[in-house]
């Protein structure tokens, strides 16, 4: 995928420093009081964390390790680097900014001051989504086509994404997590408002077609090639080589957890200095999707990515 030598090209390993109290993360909240609210709850059985609203002002003086970023304002990558430069680690939501060049600045100011930047995108986090990569690794898959229908800009109530894209965005992500595989190019179908209604996204040897559905609850995806086939939505894998069972029950909790999962990887990863399994590949991959997209649809043709 184009600009992907723009990823910061070294996983750190500095010690971590404690702020706040002993042993104590400290995690400040920049977006709505709905959404923290939110959020809310999924820290508060966390033992020596603490989560906060607060705003940019306070959370560029004070002492919390970490500010959760949620706003898709469009000074959201100066939001980002002014952080990064005091010192905080940073997840976000979609998108990580608008720009190449919003993100290049991200990834220099995360390399200058040692710090790491990540992304909520809990679909990575399904078990349904593991138990694909594990297949794939384990059996050595080969898929030829893969089929999802989905919201075109909200997963859930939890997780809304903006953008041309939109919900194509995380999506197109877990796809490349399952098959290890990234796009080569796109081409958008489109809807008589020149909204688009479906997205063609060409890897080099199989095809996804991702549909926009405003009637679809959550997501399903359908994966197919030689001797296999599996069928899974936003609750869980419904069916693996046309079983009748599914390989593994549908949870309507999935999302909340996946939420979790992913916050928690995150401050793991914060807390030994490592990668988080969500990084600013994501945010990069979001980035040239949406201009992608957003070509395509001018221009009617398919575009390189």
């Amino acid at each position: 995928m184009a600009g992907l030598s723009m990823l910061p090209s070294v996983f750190r390993s500095s010690c971590f420093t404690w702020r706040g109290g002993q042993n104590e993360l400290m995690t400040d909240y920049i977006g709505s009081k709905e959404k923290f609210g939110l959020y809310q709850h999924y820290f508060k059985n966390k033992k020596k964390s603490r989560f906060a609203y607060s705003s940019l002002e306070a959370s560029l003086s004070n002492d919390s390790n970490i500010v959760f970023l949620d706003t898709n304002s469009g000074n959201k990558s100066s939001y980002a680097i002014m952080l990064l430069e005091k010192g905080k680690d940073i997840i976000t939501t979609y998108p990580l900014c608008n720009t190449l060049t919003g993100y290049a600045s991200i990834s220099d100011f995360a390399e200058k001051y040692d710090r790491m930047v990540g992304l909520l995108n809990p679909l990575a986090f399904y078990p349904s989504i593991r138990s694909l990569k594990e297949i794939f690794i384990e059996e050595n898959i080969l898929i030829d086509k893969v089929r999802i229908s989905c919201h075109p800009s909200d997963l859930s109530a939890a997780f809304s994404v903006s953008g041309p894209a939109g919900t194509a965005q995380p999506l197109q992500r877990i796809i490349s997590y399952i098959s290890n595989s990234f796009p080569v190019s796109l081409r958008t179908e489109s809807n008589n408002n020149a909204e688009p209604a479906g997205i063609r996204v060409n890897f080099e040897n199989f095809e996804t077609l991702i549909l926009f559905d405003k009637k679809q609850a959550g997501w399903i995806m359908e994966l197919s090639g030689a001797d296999f086939s599996a069928l899974t939505d936003h609750t869980g894998l419904l069916a693996l080589n046309s079983e009748v069972e599914p390989h593994i029950a549908p949870d309507p909790a999935v999302m909340e957890k996946a939420i979790m999962a992913n916050l928690e990887d995150f401050m793991q990863a914060m807390e030994q200095r490592t990668e988080p399994r969500v990084n600013s590949l994501d945010g990069l991959a979001s980035i040239i999707l949406n201009k992608a997209v957003g070509e395509s649809l001018q221009t009617g043709s398919s575009v390189n990515l």
